[in-house]
């Protein structure tokens, strides 16, 4: 199975369909886990001993990104060990701390006066492009983009102070991309005022889904302007006016500029 997942690869571009002639596309369904599948047997080859012994303090992995505290007289050892043991493929750069500052994903970890704390970090080229309030895409998905980010900002900070850094920075990003200041101060507001859990009426949903699937149906659907949004609130009242306990929800598919035009054209 794992060779026939690995040589018969196919994907496809605008400009046409292509076979991956080594590795995993980036993208492609598979890619995710079986690098994962990869990197944890060099773990069990090799991190597993240094856990075992005491030499490694912490170790936490997300996709290729590691955060590593050792004992620093075994940093190149370790490093040395990971890097041979598929030289060909895998290959890892070490960034140490720096100034008591280490970045590791979103996060930056700081020691401050002999303690540890967080706060958000973007990288310095990291864009300032969302998705735009007018563009052509439901609402709810703005909202949604919105109230991610307001909870990232909170899973990547450690203090008050941290985390309304990172808020002020969120606004000013989102006030860019043409989103109303009323709306990011009501939208942090009403997360503060739930303690940043999820609302009640959403996990009763999920939960009323598990139990009874054959009540639910979700219809997907392009989206090509606000009008979409109405017509998907009539149907809706239509709907519960005639089977009050049948809910249908709708996904709405984004549509892009690439879908109608080929780049050949000119």
């Amino acid at each position: 199975m794992y060779d026939v997942l690995i040589n018969f690869n196919i994907f496809s571009t605008l400009s046409g369909i292509y076979k991956q002639l080594d590795g995993i596309g980036m993208g492609s369904r598979l890619s995710s886990i079986i690098s994962n599948l990869y990197v944890n047997l060099m773990e069990k080859e090799v991190i597993g001993k240094y856990i075992e012994n005491g030499k490694i303090i912490l170790y936490a992995r997300y996709a290729d990104d590691i955060l590593v505290i050792l004992d620093k007289n075994i940093e190149s050892d370790i490093f040395s060990s990971i890097n041979k043991w598929d030289p060909e493929f895998l290959k890892f750069t070490v960034e140490n701390i720096s100034q008591n500052c280490l970045p590791f994903l979103d996060t930056k970890i700081i020691i401050n006066n002999g303690k540890l704390e967080l706060s958000k970090y973007r990288k310095p080229m990291a864009s300032d492009c969302i998705l735009n309030y007018y563009a052509v895409s439901p609402k709810k998905y703005k909202i949604s983009c919105l109230k991610g980010e307001i909870h990232r900002c909170r899973h990547t900070t450690s203090n008050d102070k941290n985390f309304d850094i990172a808020l002020a920075d969120l606004k000013k990003l989102f006030i860019k991309n043409q989103y109303p200041t009323k709306l990011i101060d009501n939208t942090i507001a009403q997360i503060r005022k739930n303690n940043f859990k999820p609302q009640n009426q959403n996990n009763i949903i999920r939960e009323e889904i598990k139990r009874h699937p054959e009540k639910y149906y979700t219809l997907s659907l392009d989206y090509n302007s606000a009008r979409c949004d109405k017509i998907a609130s009539k149907l809706f009242r239509i709907l519960k006016s005639v089977t009050p306990s049948y809910k249908l929800h709708f996904a709405w598919r984004n549509q892009t500029v690439s879908q109608y035009y080929s780049p050949r054209l000119k």
